[in-house]
């Protein structure tokens, strides 16, 4: 029989699932994290919007 250092099996499962739920708080924080980050799609989009307002004010300015 394996050493359980004195835990039952009870204990020991019991210290897993606490374990596990400690994991998933971290893995959702994890999540929430990197959801409020802007994807490069959404950089990549406004710095095209941005270029684009400039060459639009360029050609304004150059008009009047």
């Amino acid at each position: 029989m394996p050493d359980n250092n004195g835990l039952t099996q009870k204990e020991l499962i019991l210290m897993v699932l606490e374990n596990q739920k400690e994991f998933d708080i971290k893995l959702s924080e994890i999540h929430t994290r990197l959801n409020q980050r802007p994807t490069r799609t959404e950089i990549s989009g406004w710095l095209v919007a941005m270029a684009s307002l400039g060459a639009i004010i360029n050609t304004l300015m150059k008009g009047a």
